[in-house]
């Protein structure tokens, strides 16, 4: 995270006062993915696949790793413990079945696979068969109920590689390894994608980038919303379009709350935004006949404000930011191999959950009496599909005032020109429409979230405005 953003909210503000009865709090965490419903022969499987954990240079604080420049490059750098059972916690709170971490390279490199797993007793360090941890099953969530698996990767400045099996150089020599992450070009792709390593590859901040860049690279998957660039000044004003310090105004008061009145999880309703430079991009690779997956990302480090907020928890805690959005995968059963080739197969569903998990939602496109789901190709010679939106339902767990949300169904078409075209809407209903032309179709759903207004205090207003709650990846038909 850069400087300007941690000064920005390490700055002093001036608050105003709210005043206000005690409101209710959000849950902490959300619920287990085997309970938001299946998904035609799949279920959902809960997956981050950009996380920075302590030992990231720049994680909890610029501390996630103690000790001598040499003793960080011989691996005996000494982690923030604190730190690292905020990040397990997260995890295990939010439910987060398999979290790929994206740790940048200037420690990654030096250490072993089953110290970048935050393996502690008890945990189960699964070998990969090459004489490293290729992940890390958690234990103790929940009692012992849900064990998370934990899997490490890598960011650089161009890409992502996450589930790796291995360093993707054997050499341990400083300048060998950083030349090896550091690759800039389609071959580092490949490096990163073949064995021994056999990791998916993911363009970071792709509002960066531009969608040559990103063609030939050629990766797996693109970020179609990043939470640190939705709140770094730089970024906003630079690449977004948009003013680099208007989120101050909501989110000064969830900061500052000198009545502890707020929801300080319920906070990121004042900035969450759907830019369309991602969708743009995203759409013109499509289009482009490059069947690339898009993604959220989390981009959490624990980094930009160490002050606690109203529930006692530091307003930029793994666990808070872990909540706001996440990637539903659709998977056949849970195992890491399989999630890995979902993501690469467009089977991944955006959930924004820091609005409520949704609930039996569905998209699909039959034809002949075979139902296409995200990532399938179908063929429609002469015929016509017929396509269905399920509107989703809250999860129970999920917050819910007096008021039910408004649910808005969309059904975009991404054209071979790059464009969209909005082909069908509804709201609070199923959507079907009829498509009987090639198309590359992808599914949105807004919400409106009145339910959350009890929890808002003297910011209720924000209920009233309509955000983005799911975004599909697309459904193929020929």
């Amino acid at each position: 995270m850069n400087s300007s953003l941690k000064f920005f909210y390490s700055s002093i503000f001036t608050a105003f006062l709210i005043i206000g009865c005690s409101r209710p709090q959000p849950p902490r965490g959300l619920p287990l993915s085997s309970e938001l419903g299946s998904y035609g022969s799949f279920r959902w499987t809960r997956v981050i696949t950009h996380m920075h954990t302590p030992y990231s240079y720049d994680a909890c604080d610029s501390a996630g790793i103690t000790g001598s420049s040499a003793e960080i490059k011989a691996g005996a750098g000494v982690i923030n413990t604190s730190c690292s059972s905020n990040f397990r916690e997260a995890i295990c709170k939010n439910r987060i079945d398999y979290t790929f971490t994206t740790d940048h390279v200037d420690n990654f490199i030096f250490y072993d696979f089953s110290r970048l797993l935050l393996y502690q007793a008890g945990d189960v360090l699964i070998n990969s068969g090459l004489g490293t941890s290729y992940y890390n099953r958690m234990v103790g969530c929940d009692g012992g109920a849900f064990a998370p698996v934990l899997s490490a990767g890598f960011e650089t400045l161009s890409m992502i590689g996450i589930g790796l099996k291995a360093h993707l150089t054997s050499d341990p020599t400083e300048s060998v390894r950083r030349s090896a992450y550091e690759g800039t070009t389609a071959a580092t792709r490949v490096l990163i994608q073949s064995a021994p390593s056999e990791g998916v590859v993911i363009i970071p901040h792709t509002e960066d980038k531009s969608v040559a860049t990103i063609q030939s690279l050629g990766p797996d998957a693109i970020e179609l919303y990043n939470l640190h660039a939705n709140l770094d000044p730089k970024i906003r004003k630079r690449s977004l379009g948009a003013g680099g310090y208007s989120v101050i105004g909501g989110m000064i008061n969830y900061i500052l709350d000198p009545f502890s009145d707020l929801a300080p999880d319920l906070a990121f309703i004042t900035f969450l935004e759907q830019f369309s430079v991602y969708t743009s991009k995203w759409a013109q690779i499509q289009g482009a006949g490059q069947k690339i997956t898009a993604v959220a990302a989390v981009d959490s480090h624990e980094n930009v404000l160490a002050m606690k907020v109203a529930d006692g928890e530091r307003f930029d805690s793994y666990r808070r930011t872990s909540k706001i959005a996440s990637n539903l995968v659709a998977v056949t059963s849970s195992d890491i191999d399989l999630v890995k080739t979902a993501i690469k197969n467009n089977r991944v569903l955006i959930a924004f959950e820091g609005f409520g998990s949704p609930v039996n939602f569905d998209f699909s496109a039959t034809i002949s009496g075979t139902a296409y789901r995200m990532g399938d190709t179908g063929t429609l010679g002469a015929q016509t599909a017929t396509v269905r939106i399920v509107a989703p339902t809250l999860h129970p767990s999920s917050a819910q005032g007096r008021t039910a949300p408004v649910i808005r169904l969309i059904l975009k078409r991404i054209n071979t020109d790059g464009s969209e075209t909005k082909l069908s809407e509804t709201t609070n209903s199923t959507l079907t429409a009829s498509v009987s032309t090639a198309s590359i179709l992808r599914a949105e759903v807004k919400i409106t979230p009145y339910h959350l207004r009890e929890y808002l205090g003297g910011f209720a207003s924000y209920a009233n405005n309509e955000n983005i709650w799911i975004i599909s990846n697309p459904i193929y038909l020929n």
